[in-house]
């Protein structure tokens, strides 16, 4: 399903792609979403409008560390899973250890559902299939096998020589299902081996839905071997749409639910030629017909669907079907204000959620996307003026397909900047602006994109940070954190702290004798330690509103945001509130006064001097420190570890072993600043002789040492 160009030269999947499939009676819509942290949000909006994941675990790496990452999102998502064990045809392939790997470090309880089949080949075993621990039944494929050819389907009865070990397996499946759901244990004491084989797929649905166990096939995709299986179990043992619980409520009376017309959830927009930009979404109640007026809650307006289309990868075609149902993953065209993560409801729909606003928070929380701030930035130029139009419009069209890039333009040399999660996530935009969208342009060095905080009282200490949002990481992998719920714009503070209140004045008198006025009274606080780094959140009281027309609260709130985009040292501040708590007004405020006046106060408040504001210091730079994991052999550890503490500033340090017995190899894991890794690729292959490898992924901003 990799179909872009820079997808197939690096050999990795960019971009998710969705594809729909039948198998025996079943429709399954496929979402096939990115492994590198790069574009991890790829996965994160993903998760959204899923109902079931198939985790995809290496034979002899195991769980490497972007499928923690991943695991954790499913978590916060309480999506149920199967795994599936891939490349078994490598040396030293272990479906054992792979279990092994997924116990210890997701944190589950893996459930073999087959038991893989070697022969002997030379001095080395043969992948050659599976035996089903359900039904006995072996699947056996020959050594030319290519992925077109079919197994050679038998029995294993007692007769056979591999009888008693699958016996083995089979036992231990039975009664690993029966220590984790109580009406299958009574089921299997009354009646042991005996149990009839729909009880054991009930059994093993229940676990499967309530997160209990985690299911786990085996094979080798790339020659076909366990494809097919995998499609039964996954048909067998996952939530269809029916069984997912979504958002609900009752009316006035609390008899009747609420049921909705349409809901439409967007989770991906591509650009497709002459059809614009299209959208990719999830029908999550009734059903959607081509020409269907929806109502987008994110922006209260209305749009249009012009057409319903079919997708295979990056082929697009008109549906011959002109109704969506619930449960499908369609591609929209036609729609001018999606956006991933965007609820589109009915008209009708629409009048109820705004009637009953715990159901419409339910719903905005489900939609809700985690974006990561970007840690990496380089200038854009074109190679002529007549170009500047062509990227500003490869640009927008970049931004609404990949919500973690951001633009803006440096105030001082007027230069396009271009921020995103990594070296390679900007290489690859940039790769697009090239290629896709045939606009000449060239870059600046990159560089890292730091945020600027103000002290406020808080222990800005590294450490104490990292322990803060270490804490805070743990609590999200059981519970998704509360404030990333819609209209959650306000947090609690750490105490001590300080709270600055500012009377801004703004007074000037024009040429003519105009005079311009207006006052307010401003507090600033610290948000929580562990939303140090997250953007900077605004308050007006309902006092000061009452007092303003639509316009001049419009312009008070975008002076406030404009006032933090770009501190002191030239970065966004973060990790503060700011709340208005009364305004003084004459005939004379007019909404350019209110903004000076905003405008005035908070820049003297982030004065890198210091001091012009009573209670407020000196901004504090904030850089980002990655989660960083370094896979080598032993031999390796000492060089690794003294290469992590003195040279790379790591802020923490852990050892583990792999689960790969054949290599031996251990892992370390290591928090450090990203500034301090750059280019640790090639140092690590100094280190390690080149057997080294290692993965990193942003945690959090951190004040700089």
């Amino acid at each position: 399903m990799d179909f872009m160009p820079q997808e197939k030269e690096r050999g990795i999947t960019i971009s998710s792609a969705a594809i729909s499939c039948q198998w025996k009676g079943h429709t399954i819509n496929i979402i096939d979403t990115p492994g590198h942290v790069d574009f991890s949000v790829e996965v994160e909006l993903a998760t959204r409008v899923l109902d079931g994941c198939v985790v995809l675990v290496d034979a002899v790496a195991g769980v490497q560390c972007q499928t923690k990452s991943v695991w954790r999102r499913l978590n916060r998502r309480n999506l149920p899973a199967v795994a599936f064990v891939n490349k078994m045809d490598r040396i030293g392939a272990s479906i054992e250890s792979a279990m092994s790997s997924m116990a210890q470090q997701l944190r589950t309880t893996p459930l073999a559902m087959q038991m893989p089949v070697f022969v002997k080949n030379g001095q080395d075993d043969r992948f050659a299939g599976f035996v089903d621990l359900l039904t006995r039944t072996k699947f056996e494929w020959q050594a030319a096998t290519s992925s077109q050819s079919a197994p050679a389907v038998s029995t294993v009865d007692a007769g056979d020589d591999a009888f008693a070990e699958v016996e083995r397996w089979r036992e231990a499946l039975l009664e690993q299902l029966a220590s984790h759901d109580d009406e299958f244990m009574e089921l299997y004491l009354e009646q042991d081996q005996a149990v009839p084989l729909d009880a054991v797929l009930q059994a093993l649905r229940r676990t499967t839905l309530s997160r209990r166990l985690l299911p786990v096939f085996c094979g080798a995709t790339l020659k076909g071997m366990g494809t097919q299986a995998l499609l039964d179990g996954v048909t067998a043992l996952l939530p269809s749409p029916l069984d997912v619980q979504l958002p609900s409520a009752t009316d006035k009376g609390g008899k009747t639910p609420i049921e909705l017309e349409t809901a439409v959830m967007i989770f991906k927009l591509s650009q497709q030629g002459g059809r614009g930009l299209v959208a990719f979404g999830r029908v999550f109640a009734g059903r959607l017909q081509s020409g269907a007026a929806l109502r987008n809650l994110r922006v209260d307006q209305e749009d249009k669907v012009n057409s319903l289309l079919t997708v295979d990868a990056d082929e697009f075609a008109a549906a011959n079907e002109k109704t969506a149902l619930t449960g499908e993953v369609v591609c929209l065209s036609g729609l001018r204000a999606a956006a991933p993560g965007d609820l589109l409801v009915s008209r009708r729909d629409a009048v109820q959620l705004n009637r009953h606003a715990s159901l419409r928070a339910q719903w905005m929380r489900r939609a809700s996307v985690e974006i990561p701030p970007p840690v990496f930035a380089l200038a854009l130029e074109t190679e002529s003026s007549s170009h500047v139009a062509a990227l500003e419009k490869a640009l927008v069209v970049l931004l609404a397909e990949d919500p973690s890039l951001a633009v803006d333009k440096d105030a001082e040399t007027g230069q396009l900047i271009l921020r995103g999660l990594g070296e390679l996530h900007l290489e690859v935009a940039v790769d697009k602006l090239r290629r896709q969208h045939r606009v000449p342009v060239s870059t600046g060095q990159t560089h890292i994109a730091c945020r600027e905080t103000l002290q406020l009282g808080r222990e800005l200490d590294a450490a104490h940070l990292l322990s803060c949002v270490s804490d805070r990481a743990k609590l999200s992998d059981e519970d998704e954190d509360d404030d990333n719920a819609a209209g959650a714009d306000v947090d609690a503070t750490d105490e001590p702290a300080t709270v600055v209140r500012h009377a801004a004045r703004y007074e000037r008198v024009l040429e003519g004798g105009k005079r311009l006025f207006a006052a307010f009274d401003l507090e600033v606080a610290p948000l929580a330690a562990h939303r140090i780094s997250a953007p900077a959140q605004f308050a007006v009281d309902d006092a000061v509103k009452a007092q303003l027309s639509m316009n001049e609260r419009d312009v008070l709130a975008d002076a406030l945001r404009r006032s933090f985009e770009r501190g002191p040292r030239g970065y966004p501040v973060t990790g503060v509130r700011v709340r208005v708590l009364s305004v003084e007004r004459d005939a004379n405020t007019t909404p350019g006064a209110i903004r000076a006046c905003v405008s005035t106060a908070l820049s003297h408040l982030l004065s890198a001097h210091g001091g012009q504001v009573e209670g407020a210091d000196v901004p504090v730079l904030l850089e980002p420190v990655m989660l960083l994991e370094v896979t080598a052999p032993p031999t390796c550890l000492g060089n690794i570890v003294s290469d992590l503490t003195s040279n790379r500033r790591a802020l923490q340090v852990h050892l583990r072993s792999t689960d790969d017995e054949a290599s031996g190899d251990v892992v370390v894991e290591a928090v450090a600043p990203l500034r301090s890794i750059l280019g640790y690729a090639s140092s690590l292959r100094s280190l390690t002789k080149g057997e080294g490898s290692f993965t990193a992924e942003y945690l959090a901003h951190l004040p700089m040492e």
